[in-house]
């Protein structure tokens, strides 16, 4: 493992501060990739810190420093991409602070706030973490369980560092075994490991918004998205849906009132005409919303209740669609 006061840089001793109750590695957090500390560096790094500074405490370990943080997007899907477009940053935001021993990711929003998602994974869990790209840099982590996350719009200076950083942090566990062999969410309160597809807290009994309840409230305009917290997506969500179910009864109704003048029955293909491009437009919304809110979801959304704790190691409502 990599021990907390091990230099980084060859000529440049460590140095340690400690801030909020976590312990930072100043020699590396505000130095660029040549170990030199610029105060242009310092500033935008205490400013980033700032967003997530008050929830760390609770999740790093007595030994723990933190050497670097940096700003980037969460990985996304080329369904995310296609679905979400220009929305997907405000989806994708994270900040993702590196230990001595782990990475972790937190979910931040558009202003960099904490949204209270938090994953983790160690050292030894990874194959390989690599930093690429040329117009946008990308960091790339290779699991041991055969899994692999693209984060990216990395910006080049983080990449620089990240880049003679990260190789020091995976040589000094060679030969170790990881607890999980990926990254693993944990509960926001309580810092225990949350299971996959169970959204209630082993530990603490927090409850989570789950993927079922986002389901249903696919059919309703703008419900799941408000489930998810995810406002301005509701909206438009509501908007859109809202807007197809009036389309399609004007629609009928001014079919209905020029055949009636005509004194004509009204077709099944003229229906079919008219309510079939509806019904697929308003099926794709749906569907659309479902994958979106299933992703929102599997982030671990806290409703800020909790089961009793006789309670709390029952499996909470949870699917596979």
């Amino acid at each position: 493992m990599f021990k907390a006061e091990t230099p980084v840089y060859a000529d440049v001793p460590p140095q340690s501060a400690e801030q909020g109750g976590v312990r930072l590695r100043e020699d590396v957090l505000y130095a660029n990739h040549k170990g030199q500390r610029k105060d242009r560096l310092k500033r935008g790094k205490q400013k980033l810190a700032r967003n997530i500074l008050g929830a760390l405490p609770r999740f790093l370990k007595a030994d723990e420093s933190v050497l670097y943080i940096a700003r980037m997007q969460s990985p996304a899907s080329l369904a995310d991409t296609m679905t979400f477009g220009v929305y997907l940053p405000a989806v994708t935001g994270a900040i993702v602070v590196f230990t001595n021993r782990r990475i972790l990711q937190l979910r931040v929003g558009v202003f960099d706030a904490w949204k209270k998602s938090i994953w983790a994974c160690e050292y030894s869990d990874l194959i390989e973490a690599t930093t690429k790209g040329w117009l946008q840099k990308s960091l790339r982590l290779q699991f041991k369980d055969g899994s692999s996350s693209k984060y990216w719009s990395v910006r080049r200076a983080d990449a620089k560092v990240l880049k003679g950083l990260l190789p020091k942090l995976l040589e000094a566990n060679v030969g170790m075994a990881g607890p999980s062999g990926k990254m693993v969410p944990f509960c926001p309160e309580c810092a225990a490991a949350l299971t996959m597809g169970e959204y209630q807290c082993a530990g603490c009994g927090l409850i989570f918004k789950n993927e079922t309840t986002a389901k249903w409230l696919a059919f309703i305009p703008g419900a799941a998205y408000f489930y998810c917290r995810r406002w301005g997506l509701g909206l438009l969500d509501l908007y859109a849906e809202g807007y197809l179910l009036l389309l399609g009864i004007v629609v009928i109704s001014s079919l209905a009132r020029s055949l009636s003048a005509k004194k004509q029955a009204i077709h099944t293909a003229d229906l079919a005409a008219v309510m079939v491009p509806l019904l697929f437009l308003l099926i794709l919304d749906i569907t659309i919303t479902i994958y979106h809110c299933r992703r929102f979801v599997r982030d671990y959304i806290p409703t800020g209740k909790k089961a009793p704790m006789q309670e709390a190691k029952t499996t909470a409502t949870s699917s596979s669609w």
